[in-house]
This record gives C-alpha cells, structure tokens and sequence, in this order.
C-alpha cells in the first residue's frame, strides 16, 4: 500500500492541544480519498523548539492566557490519574 504524506504548516508557533489536533484533523481530512482503504496513519512534529525561543509573529493574536491555564490544568490531571483521562472531543470517544 503506498504511503501519502502531508505537511500543515502552523502560522505561530503553539503548545496548545486544541490547535495541533485541528492542524493534524486538516492535515488528514487533505490526504482522505473516497473508497481507497486505509491500515493506520501517524502524526510528526517538525522544528520542535523551546518556547523560550519560539519566535512570535508581529501580526498574530496574542495567545490567551485562560486557554494556556486550561490546557496546564489537563496536562496534570493526566499527569495524575494516566495519560488520555481528560482528551480533547476531536480525538474522538472511541477507544478501542
């Protein structure tokens, strides 16, 4: 089976869940063909860097402080009780 291959790229550079799982679900919603049957996919991460040297983009929308303080209130409870107890609806309810 052929392998098919895409790129989103990100107009600022992000830590959130939320934005990365949409750039992922476009990312795939791009490569999905009707008919053709698919065995697995997997997402890559490109040109991690730490925040502290991210660089922001002059036009962009700050980010919200309230989100970022949700998204830390998740990464510890799944710190907590296991990884996946809280997830974002997009990644879907099925966990088979």
């Amino acid at each position: 089976m052929p392998s098919l291959a895409g790129l989103v790229p990100l107009a600022v550079p992000t830590a959130d869940p939320a934005g990365l799982t949409r750039a992922a679900s476009q990312g795939v919603a791009a490569l999905v063909q009707p008919g053709r049957r698919y065995q697995g996919t997997g997402v890559m991460l490109l040109d991690l860097s730490p925040a502290a040297r991210a660089q922001a983009d002059l036009f962009a929308v700050a980010g919200d402080a309230r989100a970022a303080a949700r998204w830390a209130v998740l990464d510890r409870i799944n710190a907590r009780w296991g990884r996946g107890t809280l997830r974002t609806a997009r990644e879907g309810f099925d966990r088979s």
